[in-house]
Formats: structure tokens, C-alpha cells, sequence
């Protein structure tokens, strides 16, 4: 979002807008040369940041040169209201694709981008199919339009290494979908295998319908999910360790409805639009305190 952060900076300063919050919403990627110098000129037109996750904060220290005190800290939040447990659509969604109520099933919901892990996700894939000769496993996304070369040939080398795996039968390639909720009851798990993230808002629309998730130990997932309680971290890359987890829940029913109970009520409590918005407003009302405060000494 490097051209909107900067437009804002820039409109705000002419404008005499009082305060400016930046904004990042990932984390340990690579910055152009450019964007780095724009954004270190221009450090000085907002009055805060506000990243998505503790390691998207501490990459613009790392990288920027930003102090601590100008970065606070706000995970994003989901529509609890929207993304809840209901097995309706789910057993819909899976009647459209032909699979059995009872078949297990892992999703995946992410854009074709190599950062996404989609091909360590297969291979997590295989090793389940080993175990669990009749499982199924959902793949949601499409490629970036603004990398579509890029991404399209990423897509393909996913697409031929579930042939080369001989997946090709138990895998369902899908675009984008309208009805998420849908995706998600439809799922027993959802895995998310990334190599970075801010904060993946798949993992917690995911949780908060009651969907436990196997997530990689990047960004801030840790904090989101707890470790054997509302689903499980595995390490980057580590798609043995996914399978091992995957498998444990998907042979233990009970097991796999506690972990989904408790991520709902995880989310609810630490990760709903109302948290993300309170914690904003906070900060809003903080900055132009201070703004009007600076303002009247001044006069």
C-alpha cells in the first residue's frame, strides 16, 4: 500500500490535516530502494503508525529507523458476526463440489503468491492423504493482478506439483469466493503455510467460525493461535509437522470440536472488529489530545 501511504502523507501536509496515522500491513519484505527513501523523506508528515503485527512494528524499526514510540500496534479484527459456525452453507458448499459430509477436508484460502506456501501446503496434503486415504483438500484464491505474470506461473507450478504428487484427484482448485462463510464451515481444518505475514485475516475468519487452524510460526501467529488449544504453529516450511497435527485432529472428532470451540471464543475476546476498533480509536483520541495540547501551548 506504498502509493496510498505516501498520497496520504503528502494531502494530509497540504490539506493542514491535525493528525496523520501511517499504516503497515506486513512484515519482512523486500522494499524498493525508491520506496525506502520516500518513506524515510517523509517520516515527519504523520504522527503515528499503526502496523498489523508486532513483527510488521519492528521490521520499520529494523528498516526505517523509526522510533519505538512512533509505532503502535493494532491486529486486524474480523466480523464475528459475519464468520460464525454454521454447518448449512458449509454441507452446501460441499455438496456443489461433490464431497461427502462426512469426507475430511482441509482448506486453504490465500493469493497465488510464493509467499503463501501453496506448494507446502500440498505437500502437507500428500502426507495426510497417506494416512487418511479419503480426505480432500480445497484450495481458494486466484493470482495478483498487479503481479499476474508472476503469480500466474506460481499458480501453475502448484497446479503441477499436485499432479506430480498425484493429488490431482482429492485436490479442488477454486477462485475466489463470494460466500467465505461458506468455505470455511465446509473445511474440518484450514491450514495457512505462509513464509511471512502480517496478520492473516483467513486464520482469524477462520477461527471465528469455529475452524481450527495449522498455521506457520511467522509474523504474529503465534499470537493468534494457541499452540494446542485453538489449533496449532508449526515451523516455516515444516509440512510434516502440519501433516502430523492435521492428521491428529482429523482422527479425534472430539478433539477437532474443541479446538474449533475454543478458537471461537479466542477471536471473539481478543480479535473482533470491536477490540481492533477500540484500540484505533484510543489512539486517534490520544494523537489529537496531544495535537490540541501542543496547539494551545503554542498560542
Amino acid at each position: 500500500m506504498f502509493d496510498a501511504e505516501i498520497v496520504a502523507r503528502l494531502a494530509a501536509r497540504v490539506a493542514g490535516v491535525p493528525v496523520v496515522i501511517g499504516s503497515e500491513r506486513n512484515t519482512d519484505y523486500v522494499r524498493p530502494r525508491l520506496h525506502t527513501f520516500a518513506l524515510k523523506s517523509t517520516q515527519g508528515m504523520f504522527d503515528v503508525m499503526v502496523a498489523n503485527s508486532t513483527s510488521g512494528k519492528h521490521f520499520n524499526i529494523r528498516t526505517l529507523g523509526l522510533a519505538d514510540s512512533r509505532i503502535e500496534v493494532v491486529h486486524n479484527g474480523v466480523d464475528t458476526e459475519r464468520f460464525q459456525p454454521d454447518r448449512g452453507p458449509g454441507l452446501a458448499f460441499r455438496e456443489r463440489l461433490g464431497i461427502g459430509p462426512n469426507t475430511p477436508l482441509i482448506g486453504m484460502v490465500g493469493s497465488y503468491k510464493r509467499q503463501k506456501g501453496q506448494d507446502v501446503f500440498l505437500r502437507m496434503a500428500a502426507r495426510v492423504r497417506r494416512e487418511i486415504p479419503g480426505a480432500h483438500f480445497l484450495l481458494v484464491g486466484e493470482p495478483l493482478r498487479d503481479d499476474l505474470e508472476e503469480t500466474t506461473r506460481f499458480q501453475s507450478e502448484v497446479q503441477q506439483l499436485a499432479s506430480a504428487l498425484r493429488m490431482s484427484d482429492c485436490c479442488r482448485f477454486m477462485g475466489n469466493q463470494q460466500d467465505m462463510k461458506a468455505v470455511y464451515n465446509a473445511c474440518d481444518i484450514t491450514a495457512l503455510l505462509s513464509r511471512r505475514e502480517g496478520t492473516p485475516n483467513v486464520v482469524l475468519e477462520s477461527m471465528a467460525c469455529g475452524v481450527p487452524v495449522i498455521a506457520a510460526d511467522v509474523a504474529d501467529n503465534k499470537m493468534i493461535v494457541t499452540h494446542g488449544k485453538t489449533g496449532f504453529i508449526v515451523p516455516r516450511e515444516d509440512h510434516e509437522a502440519a501433516a502430523d497435527h492435521a492428521i491428529q485432529i482429523l482422527e479425534n472428532s472430539e478433539f477437532q470440536k474443541e479446538l474449533g470451540e475454543n478458537a471461537r471464543k479466542h477471536v471473539c475476546e481478543q480479535f473482533s472488529l470491536r477490540v481492533a476498533a477500540s484500540k484505533l480509536e484510543t489512539i486517534y483520541t490520544r494523537c489529537l489530545r496531544n495535537k490540541r495540547g501542543n496547539a494551545g501551548l503554542e498560542n
